[in-house]
């Protein structure tokens, strides 16, 4: 890095493709397809690109034709689909990118009937999503009569690569849900025509559902090295995952104060003795959460210390009282010794939400 940002992601490569490896052999003869939409968890997707080409693979899966052409740009030539959105006037460059796309409504599949009848010989792959119970994307089971009577009658241009869903409880400690929407999903296939490759499962399903992992799995959260929740680590034997990212800035400016004093907006922090703060270039707008005010902890120079008053825009203060900590000091926003786990605990929400909502505009590095 030629000069300090405010603030810095490093992702260990390392840790990357030994998630990706464990997964994969977690899915045993199922191919892995994992998901980088949101950024790739916040993780970065043009970096996750360029590691991605090495890995042993079926390809990457995206929320939005938007995404994808972003992976291309990125030098990206795998296998890319499209797994909610995509729009219509998109689709040419798709198609022209070799770029697959979900279809999960009668519009979606007619305007794909449509491209296919007028655009010649060029060739695209679709994945027909169904509902099994989720109730988001995807066609219902009274659909099924209509969508196999267009199936049977598609232009030779459009080839059915998969029938796909998604579950709503795999993370969960009961079972039930995920065994009743597979079976679901299951006979709600055998009602339309066969295709090469059927998937439902994702990262906590296919460590905790065998049955779930048929020919492609998709693993989004674990190959970030985060568990999608405690059941799912509690099922994982003989897996173990490394989280990928850490987030560092430095300290901006330390200041002794007086017994007393208010530490930031609305006051709500007060020095009960004569203390020290340091000041951190980052806030809410990097997406160090607002509701870490008061509550948070970072680390700096092998210890832990408190966050003091409210969580800013772009400033963040930390009480470090008692200790020698100067200008210039790193430090670990998150990392091994503040997990996003224990930061999305701290302010009531998963850890995917701490990570998708870290600003795109905070530059990443590979290590």
């Amino acid at each position: 890095m030629a000069s300090t940002p405010a603030s810095w992601i490093e992702l260990q490569a390392s840790a990357f493709r030994h998630n990706v490896l464990a997964l994969k052999k977690k899915a045993g003869s199922a191919k892995l397809m994992p998901i980088v939409k949101a950024n790739a968890y916040g993780h970065g997707l043009s970096q996750v690109a360029v590691l991605a080409k090495k890995w042993p693979i079926w390809g990457l899966g995206v929320a939005h034709g938007s995404e994808a052409l972003q992976l291309r740009k990125a030098g990206y030539r795998g296998r890319v689909l499209v797994l909610s959105a995509w729009d219509s006037k998109e689709l040419l460059t798709l198609a022209k990118m070799g770029i697959e796309v979900v279809v999960n409504d009668f519009t979606t599949l007619n305007q794909v009937i449509s491209f296919g009848r007028r655009a010649g010989s060029r060739l695209i792959r679709i994945h027909i999503k169904l509902d099994s119970g989720t109730s988001r994307l995807g066609f219902l089971p009274s659909d099924l009569r209509r969508v196999k009577k267009l199936l049977n009658d598609l232009p030779r241009t459009i080839i059915v690569e998969s029938l796909w869903s998604h579950l709503s409880s795999s993370e969960d400690q009961a079972s039930h849900v995920t065994e009743d929407q597979l079976v679901q999903f299951l006979t709600m296939t055998k009602a339309l025509p066969p295709t090469r490759y059927r998937h439902i499962a994702c990262t906590a399903a296919l460590i905790r559902f065998p049955d779930t992992r048929l020919s492609l799995s998709r693993a989004g959260i674990g190959i970030y090295g985060i568990w999608p929740s405690p059941p799912t680590r509690q099922a994982a034997k003989g897996v173990t995952l490394k989280p990928v990212l850490r987030w560092y800035t430095t300290v901006r400016q330390v200041k002794n104060l007086p017994k007393g004093a208010y530490i930031g907006y609305s006051r709500t922090a007060r020095l009960k003795r004569a203390g020290r703060i340091a000041i951190l270039p980052i806030g809410y707008a990097d997406g160090y959460d607002r509701r870490l005010s008061n509550r948070g902890q970072v680390w700096i120079a092998g210890h832990q210390y408190p966050v003091i008053g409210r969580v800013s825009m772009n400033l963040t203060m930390v009480d470090i009282s008692g200790s020698r900590i100067a200008v210039g000091e790193p430090v670990e926003l998150i990392g091994p010794h503040v997990t996003a786990d224990r930061m999305a605990t701290i302010i009531g929400t998963i850890p995917y939400e701490v990570l998708a909502r870290l600003s795109p505009a905070i530059p990443r590095y590979t290590v």
